[in-house]
This record gives C-alpha cells, sequence and structure tokens, in this order.
C-alpha cells in the first residue's frame, strides 16, 4: 500500500494495532494456549510471538540497511520460498512463552517500530529507493 502522508501511514500503523490489540482483549488469557487457533497446531501465543518475531525481522532489516549491508531477508539461511519452514521454527523457538511474556514482547516491538516511523522523513518513508535495501518499494 503506498501512502500520501507520514501522517495517514502512522494513523494506519497505530488503527491496525489497536484492532488486533482489541481482539486479543476479546480472547481469555488463560485460552492463548489453546491449539487449534490456526489450523491444529497454532495457539493465540504462537501467532503474537509470530508477529514479535516479524517485528525484530525488520527491525534488523532496517539496522543492516542503515550500515550498507544488504539485508539478509527474510532471515539468515532462509529465503523467502522457505517461509513455512521459517514460520515453523519461530513458533518453535517461542513455544515456551506465556501469554504475558509474548504480549510484551509483541508490544515492545510496536512502540520501537512507531518511534522508528516517527523519527524518520516524510521523504525517506514514502519515496521508493531512499534506502538502497529496498528496492524499488518505498
Amino acid at each position: 500500500m503506498r501512502y500520501e502522508s507520514k501522517k495517514a501511514l502512522i494513523a494506519d500503523i497505530c488503527a491496525e494495532h489497536d484492532a488486533f490489540c482489541d481482539l486479543l482483549r476479546e480472547i481469555p488469557e488463560d485460552r492463548y494456549k489453546d491449539r487449534g487457533f490456526l489450523g491444529d497446531e497454532w495457539t493465540i501465543c504462537d501467532l503474537v510471538a509470530h508477529l514479535a518475531e516479524w517485528q525484530r525481522m525488520f527491525l534488523r532489516w532496517y539496522g543492516e540497511g542503515l550500515k550498507g549491508m544488504r539485508p539478509r531477508m527474510p532471515a539468515p539461511d532462509y529465503k523467502w520460498n522457505e517461509l513455512p519452514k521459517l514460520n515453523r521454527l519461530i513458533r518453535q523457538k517461542h513455544s515456551n512463552r506465556g501469554p504475558a511474556e509474548v504480549r510484551a514482547y509483541f508490544d515492545e516491538g510496536y512502540r520501537e517500530i512507531l518511534r522508528l516511523v516517527e523519527a524518520l522523513s516524510e521523504k525517506s518513508l514514502l519515496r521508493p529507493e531512499h534506502f538502497e535495501w529496498t528496492g524499488n518499494y518505498p
């Protein structure tokens, strides 16, 4: 999605985050480890941890790009066509975390990304190729 302004981008980031958190609040925390939320095995905790891990991957991409590196996307030793394998690894990595820990990890990533977006100029956020590592994308 292309945004016309930094303000619109931030508003969308906040609105989507808030809507997701509203949905999470509707689910009793004692159900966060129930299997079968996504497919047969995934739990709410798995989903939240998965999103939080992707936040961290984005922050790593950004950090590597700032250093003039070509970010290893989506993750070191993984190609885009290996996402199911990467997603299984992410799920396994966080499988022992409880609801409060996973939620704190997710909220921390959100705040870090929001701070980053707020600190960047509108031009750097919205102009394709501003960052070499993003290619033709803003």
